[in-house]
Protein backbone atom coordinates (compact mmCIF):
# COMPACT_ATOMS: atom_id res chain seq x y z
CA UNK A 1 0.00 0.00 0.00
CA UNK A 2 1.64 3.37 -1.19
CA UNK A 3 -1.56 5.74 0.45
CA UNK A 4 -4.81 6.73 0.20
CA UNK A 5 -6.91 8.84 -2.28
CA UNK A 6 -10.44 10.69 -1.92
CA UNK A 7 -12.42 13.63 -2.96
CA UNK A 8 -13.51 15.88 -0.05
CA UNK A 9 -17.41 17.48 -0.31
CA UNK A 10 -18.00 20.83 -0.79
CA UNK A 11 -15.94 24.04 0.77
CA UNK A 12 -17.51 23.11 4.17
CA UNK A 13 -14.33 22.09 5.52
CA UNK A 14 -12.77 25.34 7.43
CA UNK A 15 -10.34 23.14 8.93
CA UNK A 16 -9.07 20.30 6.34
CA UNK A 17 -5.96 19.56 7.35
CA UNK A 18 -6.11 19.20 10.60
CA UNK A 19 -9.32 17.37 9.52
CA UNK A 20 -7.13 15.05 7.53
CA UNK A 21 -4.32 14.60 10.11
CA UNK A 22 -6.26 14.28 12.99
CA UNK A 23 -4.89 11.54 15.60
CA UNK A 24 -1.41 11.61 13.65
CA UNK A 25 1.67 13.41 15.79
CA UNK A 26 1.50 16.56 13.80
CA UNK A 27 3.52 18.26 16.40
CA UNK A 28 6.33 15.34 16.45
CA UNK A 29 7.42 15.94 12.85
CA UNK A 30 8.98 18.87 10.41
CA UNK A 31 6.79 20.25 7.77
CA UNK A 32 7.69 21.21 4.39
CA UNK A 33 5.43 23.21 2.26
CA UNK A 34 6.77 23.36 -1.34
CA UNK A 35 3.69 24.28 -3.21
CA UNK A 36 0.48 25.69 -2.28
CA UNK A 37 -2.19 28.09 -2.51
CA UNK A 38 -4.03 27.96 0.73
CA UNK A 39 -5.66 31.37 2.16
CA UNK A 40 -7.14 32.68 5.41
CA UNK A 41 -10.43 34.08 4.89
CA UNK A 42 -8.64 37.39 4.37
CA UNK A 43 -6.84 35.85 1.24
CA UNK A 44 -3.33 35.74 2.77
CA UNK A 45 -1.32 32.94 2.31
CA UNK A 46 -1.71 30.83 5.51
CA UNK A 47 1.54 28.95 5.59
CA UNK A 48 4.56 31.86 4.83
CA UNK A 49 7.47 29.61 6.45
CA UNK A 50 8.30 26.95 3.77
CA UNK A 51 9.71 24.50 6.51
CA UNK A 52 8.15 24.69 10.19
CA UNK A 53 8.11 22.80 13.20
CA UNK A 54 5.34 20.18 14.23
CA UNK A 55 3.89 22.23 16.71
CA UNK A 56 3.88 25.77 14.61
CA UNK A 57 2.08 23.74 11.54
CA UNK A 58 -0.39 22.18 14.26
CA UNK A 59 -1.23 25.46 15.77
CA UNK A 60 -1.38 27.14 12.26
CA UNK A 61 -3.76 24.34 10.71
CA UNK A 62 -5.85 24.24 14.14
CA UNK A 63 -6.60 27.24 14.88
CA UNK A 64 -7.41 28.79 11.38
CA UNK A 65 -10.08 28.79 8.90
CA UNK A 66 -8.48 28.50 5.32
CA UNK A 67 -9.26 27.37 1.94
CA UNK A 68 -6.58 24.51 0.17
CA UNK A 69 -6.76 25.44 -3.76
CA UNK A 70 -3.89 22.88 -4.01
CA UNK A 71 -0.96 21.81 -1.96
CA UNK A 72 2.52 19.87 -1.48
CA UNK A 73 2.94 19.17 1.55
CA UNK A 74 5.50 16.81 3.50
CA UNK A 75 6.49 15.59 7.00
CA UNK A 76 9.88 14.27 8.01
CA UNK A 77 11.79 13.76 11.43
CA UNK A 78 13.10 16.13 13.40
CA UNK A 79 16.57 17.16 12.56
CA UNK A 80 16.06 16.13 8.73
CA UNK A 81 16.39 18.19 5.10
CA UNK A 82 13.56 17.98 2.91
CA UNK A 83 15.03 17.31 -0.34
CA UNK A 84 13.41 17.45 -3.91
CA UNK A 85 10.94 14.37 -3.93
CA UNK A 86 9.99 13.96 -7.94
CA UNK A 87 8.26 10.66 -7.54
CA UNK A 88 7.52 7.84 -5.70
CA UNK A 89 10.86 6.47 -5.80
CA UNK A 90 12.01 9.32 -4.59
CA UNK A 91 9.39 9.71 -1.89
CA UNK A 92 11.05 5.64 -0.39
CA UNK A 93 14.37 6.57 -0.98
CA UNK A 94 13.77 9.99 1.09
CA UNK A 95 13.48 10.72 5.11
CA UNK A 96 10.07 12.19 4.24
CA UNK A 97 7.35 10.15 6.17
CA UNK A 98 3.94 11.64 3.93
CA UNK A 99 2.83 13.46 1.70
CA UNK A 100 -0.20 15.11 0.71
CA UNK A 101 -1.46 16.08 -2.36
CA UNK A 102 -4.13 18.40 -2.70
CA UNK A 103 -5.72 19.78 -6.16
CA UNK A 104 -8.75 21.66 -7.30
CA UNK A 105 -9.55 22.23 -3.88
CA UNK A 106 -11.29 18.56 -3.26
CA UNK A 107 -8.80 16.30 -4.61
CA UNK A 108 -6.17 14.48 -2.20
CA UNK A 109 -3.73 12.10 -2.57
CA UNK A 110 -1.94 11.21 0.01
CA UNK A 111 1.42 8.38 0.55
CA UNK A 112 2.97 7.56 3.81
CA UNK A 113 5.27 4.92 4.45
CA UNK A 114 3.57 3.59 7.27
CA UNK A 115 0.26 1.52 7.02
CA UNK A 116 -0.86 2.32 10.51
CA UNK A 117 -1.05 6.39 9.01
CA UNK A 118 -2.98 5.65 6.36
CA UNK A 119 -5.49 3.87 8.18
CA UNK A 120 -5.34 6.79 10.37
CA UNK A 121 -6.37 9.46 7.23
CA UNK A 122 -8.82 6.60 5.41
CA UNK A 123 -10.79 6.25 9.04
CA UNK A 124 -10.82 10.47 9.30
CA UNK A 125 -12.13 10.30 5.62
CA UNK A 126 -14.57 8.20 6.54
CA UNK A 127 -15.55 9.89 9.11
CA UNK A 128 -16.08 13.02 7.56
CA UNK A 129 -17.94 11.43 4.68
CA UNK A 130 -15.41 12.37 1.69
CA UNK A 131 -16.06 10.37 -1.02
CA UNK A 132 -14.16 7.85 -3.39
CA UNK A 133 -11.91 6.68 -1.11
CA UNK A 134 -9.65 4.42 -2.41
CA UNK A 135 -5.77 3.03 -1.37
CA UNK A 136 -3.08 3.38 -3.64
CA UNK A 137 -1.48 0.87 -4.47
CA UNK A 138 1.68 -0.12 -6.74
CA UNK A 139 -1.03 -1.38 -9.05
CA UNK A 140 -3.84 1.58 -9.67
CA UNK A 141 -1.03 4.80 -8.59
CA UNK A 142 -1.14 6.42 -12.02
CA UNK A 143 0.81 9.72 -10.66
CA UNK A 144 4.25 10.56 -12.46
CA UNK A 145 5.45 13.18 -10.58
CA UNK A 146 4.57 14.87 -6.52
CA UNK A 147 3.69 17.54 -8.23
CA UNK A 148 0.18 19.46 -8.36
CA UNK A 149 0.95 22.58 -10.32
Amino acid sequence: MRGISFQINGCGHKNILRTILSEIEIEKLWWHISEDEIYNEMDESLLENRYINGETFLKIIKEKSYSVIFANIKAYPPNSTPNDIENYDDFIKSECKLVILCSDVFYYEIYAKNDWMIEIIKNNAIKNNFSNIEYITNENDCRTGFSVI
